[in-house]
C-alpha cells in the first residue's frame, strides 16, 4: 500500500485508544508515523539498484524486532514534545500503528516479513477502497464509543473473510473454465492490481503458464498470455545462475522462455505476478553460449528498457 493510505489507516488505529484523532493527541502522531516508518527501507533505492530494492523491500525492516525498536525511537523523540504524556499507551500505539503497515502488506500480493519469512495471503489490492472508508469514518467520527469501535473492527474482519470467498470463487471459476483437473497444475489466484473486483491468475502446469483475469461478478474470464514452458534443463541453468537467484529470491512465479541467435541461447524471464497494460512488470535477460556458460545477465525492473547487470550480485 502507498504511504497515504498506511498513513490513515495508523490514525484510524488510534481512535481505538478512546480519545479524539487529532495531530495534536500524541498518540495519533505515534500511530500515523508507526504506520508509515517500515517503509524507511525505501532509502536502499539511493545507494542500490532496483532490483536490489525489490528482493529486501518489505524484508527485516518491516519484522517484529524492527517494530517494536521503532516504537521505542517515536515514543522516546515524543516524550520530548508532549510533557508528561501517557508514555506506556504512545508506546503501544506507535506498535499498533507499525503493525497496520506489515500486516496489510501481508494481505496484498507483494508480502511483507513479520518474522523470519516474507508472508503474503493476495487478498487485497494495493489500494483497497472498503478499508480506507472504515478508517476515514474512524478518523473523522467524532461520536465514537465501545459499539462504533468494536463494529468497524468487525466489519474489517467480515470483509476480509469476503475477499476470501471471493478469492476461492476466482479459482473456481478458473477451474471450471479450463478444465482443470490435474493434480500437478498449479493455480495462484492475486488480487487485481488495478480493479478490487477482479483478480489475476496464473496457471502453472508441465507444459505451459497461463495468466490472465476473471470478474467474480460477471463470471467473465479474460486470458492475457499463454506461454510454453521450455527444456528443464534451460530453467535449472537460470536457476543456478546469480540472476536466477536474484530473481526467485523476490518472485514465486517466474516462467522462462528462450531464443537461439549464433552460438548463444537468450533467456527471457517473466514475473507472472504482475501485468500493466497487457505486459509484464518485472523482467530479466540471461544470454548463455552452448556449454551454458554466462555471457550477460540483466534484470530489467519497472521498465523493460532499464538495464542491471546482475553477473557481480551474490
Amino acid at each position: 500500500m502507498d504511504p497515504l493510505t498506511h498513513g490513515v489507516l495508523g490514525a484510524a488505529v488510534s481512535a481505538f485508544s478512546g480519545q479524539t484523532v487529532s495531530l495534536t493527541n500524541p498518540m495519533t502522531i505515534a500511530a500515523i508515523v508507526g504506520s508509515i516508518v517500515p517503509d524507511i527501507d525505501v532509502v536502499i533505492r539511493l545507494f542500490k539498484d532496483d532490483m536490489y530494492y525489490l528482493r529486501h523491500h518489505r524484508g527485516r525492516s518491516h519484522s517484529l524486532p524492527f517494530l517494536i525498536l521503532y516504537s521505542f525511537v517515536i515514543t522516546f523523540i515524543l516524550s520530548f514534545i508532549f510533557k508528561g504524556m501517557n508514555m506506556p499507551l504512545v508506546f503501544l500505539f506507535s506498535f499498533l500503528g507499525a503493525t497496520s503497515h506489515t500486516l496489510m502488506d501481508i494481505l496484498n500480493s507483494y508480502g511483507a516479513m513479520l518474522f523470519n519469512k516474507k508472508l503474503k495471503f493476495n487478498l487485497l489490492t494495493l489500494y483497497d477502497p472498503f478499508i480506507s472508508l472504515i478508517s476515514l469514518f474512524l478518523i473523522f467520527y467524532r461520536n465514537q464509543n465501545n459499539i462504533t469501535l468494536i463494529t468497524s473492527a468487525v466489519l474489517v474482519a467480515v470483509y476480509l473473510y469476503i475477499r476470501y470467498i471471493w478469492k476461492t470463487k476466482a479459482c473456481d471459476f478458473v477451474k471450471k473454465y479450463y478444465n482443470i483437473l490435474e493434480k500437478d497444475t498449479i493455480i495462484t489466484i492475486l488480487p487485481s492490481l488495478k480493479t478490487f473486483y477482479k483478480w489475476d491468475y496464473i496457471i502453472s502446469s508441465k507444459e505451459e503458464s497461463i495468466v490472465g483475469n476473471v470478474n467474480i461478478f460477471s463470471k467473465k474470464i479474460n486470458e492475457i498470455k499463454r506461454l510454453n514452458k521450455i527444456d528443464k534443463n534451460l530453467v535449472n541453468v537460470f536457476r543456478s545462475t546469480k540472476l536466477g537467484k536474484c530473481f526467485m529470491d523476490y518472485s514465486p512465479n517466474v516462467h522462462v522462455s528462450h531464443e537461439e541467435k549464433k552460438d548463444t541461447v537468450i533467456l527471457n524471464i517473466v514475473d507472472l505476478r504482475f501485468i500493466f497494460k497487457d505486459d509484464f512488470l518485472h523482467n530479466a535477460t540471461l544470454v548463455i553460449d552452448k556449454d551454458y556458460n554466462v555471457l550477460e545477465a540483466y534484470a530489467h525492473p519497472y521498465n523493460r528498457e532499464k538495464f542491471i547487470p546482475i553477473l557481480d550480485v551474490v
